[in-house]
């Protein structure tokens, strides 16, 4: 406790006032007051989704294995 780097995304920076050196952010900075932050920008990746409907790659579910429901099946 007190040594572990905290990242906090989805913050704004409102003002910038070079004169006071001070940097006026929206919303919560974990930490004491007076203690040094890092802001920098950052870029999120993005994963592409698997564009198959209706088919999933998970083996538990049944829809993987036969899309169709065992109820809908003619016997």
């Amino acid at each position: 406790m007190g040594v572990d780097q905290v990242t906090v995304q989805n913050l704004s920076v409102v003002k910038v006032d070079p004169e006071l050196n001070m940097l006026v952010v929206c919303g919560a900075v974990p930490g004491p007051k007076g203690s040094l932050v890092t802001v920098k920008t950052t870029v999120k990746t993005h994963r592409a989704k698997n564009l198959e409907t209706g088919i999933s790659n998970n083996p538990q579910k049944a829809s993987g294995r036969n899309p169709q429901k065992a109820s809908a099946r003619k016997k």
